[in-house]
């Protein structure tokens, strides 16, 4: 057997240590029983005198999972070193990395293919040609922005970083959450939930909407009416607060719940699904989603609950609130429920097809926000309605996301909006791709995308990912 294996050397040239690659794609072992390489068992974090590192190599890029332990073991830096995937998409793998370091709160150092012009087939022409960069080296900071980038042509990127910025301890026994409402994370993988059940192989449709912050009920109700008007499948309304204290709570039950019999009517007129969420009737944050004949299918408690603790109603969530619809599976979470990644970890590993997001999350910026939700939908393979609220930054929007990380549709700045309503094509997701085997025995990574030479895609992506994911790696060590 032989290993895939970043080094890491400290200033006089000694060996710090080593990892071993973990992960691993199907096209990575070979197609013989003898072939490719052996996996390393550990996700270990190095103590320097600049701080913890953390090292990955290739195609570890596709599992956050690791990411996620080499923080909690310590690492302040994350070093990625690879050699190009068979299909070159720049915008998914950055993306992916300025939202991990967003969320993680991590500085990444990350040494990719370069190029120049001839190498790999680049020359300067169109990206349908086959012929455009490969990568570049790059150093993305906590906040998700680039502090060096090399550019396409190769070369480095050099970045200055507070040395304090990097000061910290390594726990070599930190890993994920085994218990609660996150614990499937570290779950053994043939004890991951089945996907969505199917009834055909015909491609599955659903037109979504994500509705704005309507304080008035009568303008709310009207604009379900829209909703309905353009045949909606579904509709993710705002997190709303429509009690201030447990007196309130009281006070104003009878009138909440008479709005919410309204809501649940439209569901039923319309013969659409509805989630709304917030303070709504019964003195701590959740949501409710009504089915298309009006009936409540079910309820979310907020797991990471707002709800003073001094209330006499206060609840917190302790489950992901996953649910099946006639169409697919979809999540809800609310708001704060941001400052937990592992429930989009949790999320993905059911297979969800959207996560909905009612929320009256407005910061630190609009960025760091598109950033965050981002990169989980690309981590976890999932579409996102974000309904939220205006503010005063011109990028804080309501949205919906696809599972490559980009902006299907958005509300207007500072008006009073209509619904934004997308038909989602949900079965058009990330796929799988490999080079055939009789271009992979010449080397693994092909030189030069021509036109008749192209990866094959060889099923969903995310399905593929669960079937080689280690959880064993994932949990604290004993």
């Amino acid at each position: 057997w032989w290993y895939v294996t970043p080094y890491l050397y400290d200033r006089q040239g000694r060996l710090v240590g080593k990892y071993r690659k973990s992960h691993c794609l199907p096209y990575e072992r070979g197609p013989g029983p003898d072939a490719g390489f052996a996996l390393g068992d550990d996700l270990p974090v190095f103590s320097t005198d600049i701080g913890p590192i953390g090292l990955k190599i290739g195609t570890d890029h596709y599992f956050p999972e690791i990411d996620m332990v080499l923080r909690r073991r310590g690492a302040k830096l994350i070093v990625w070193s690879t050699s190009p995937f068979p299909v070159r998409d720049e915008h998914w793998i950055t993306f992916a990395l300025q939202g991990r370091a967003v969320d993680l709160d991590v500085y990444y150092a990350v040494a990719r293919y370069a190029g120049r012009k001839g190498y790999g087939g680049y020359e300067d022409r169109f990206s349908w040609t086959g012929t455009w960069p490969i990568g570049r080296a790059q150093v993305f900071a906590p906040d998700g922005h680039t502090l060096a980038d090399s550019g396409h042509a190769g070369g480095l990127a050099v970045a200055t970083v507070p040395a304090a910025a990097l000061v910290g301890s390594v726990n070599p026994k930190a890993g994920l959450d085994t218990e609660g409402p996150y614990r499937l994370a570290t779950a053994p993988n043939d004890q991951l939930p089945p996907p969505w059940p199917r009834s055909s192989d015909k491609p599955r449709t659903a037109r979504v909407a994500a509705v704005e912050c309507e304080p008035n009920i009568d303008r709310l109700l009207e604009k379900l009416d829209h909703c309905g008007q353009q045949h909606c499948d579904l509709v993710c309304l705002w997190e709303y607060v429509w009690y201030q204290n447990d007196q309130e709570v009281e006070k104003y039950r009878q009138r909440n719940e008479q709005w919410l019999r309204q809501i649940a009517e439209k569901a039923g007129k319309h013969k659409m699904y509805i989630v709304i969420a917030g303070e709504l009737h019964r003195g701590f944050n959740e949501a409710i989603l009504y089915d298309r004949q009006g009936k409540e299918l079910g309820r979310y408690t907020k797991i990471i609950q707002t709800t003073p603790k001094e209330s006499k109603y206060y609840q917190a969530g302790d489950r992901v609130g996953i649910f099946d619809l006639d169409f697919g599976r979809i999540c809800v979470k609310i708001c704060a429920d941001v400052y937990a990644p592992l429930l989009d970890l949790t999320a993905g590993l059911h297979q969800v097809d959207l996560m909905l997001h009612p929320t009256q999350d407005a910061g630190p910026y609009g960025e760091f926000i598109r950033w965050r939700d981002g990169h989980r939908a690309v981590d976890h393979g999932y579409f996102l309605l974000r309904a939220t609220s205006p503010c005063g930054p011109s990028d804080h929007r309501a949205y919906i996301l696809d599972p490559w990380g980009m902006v299907l549709a958005a509300s207007q700045h500072l008006t009073n909006n209509e619904p934004v309503i997308v038909n989602l094509q949900l079965d058009n997701r990330p796929k799988y791709f490999e080079w055939p085997e009789r271009l992979r025995a010449k080397g693994p990574y092909p030189d030069g995308y021509q036109q008749k030479q192209w990866p094959v895609a060889k099923g969903d992506l995310r399905s593929v990912l669960l079937q080689h994911r280690r959880p064993e790696l994932y949990r604290p060590k004993p």
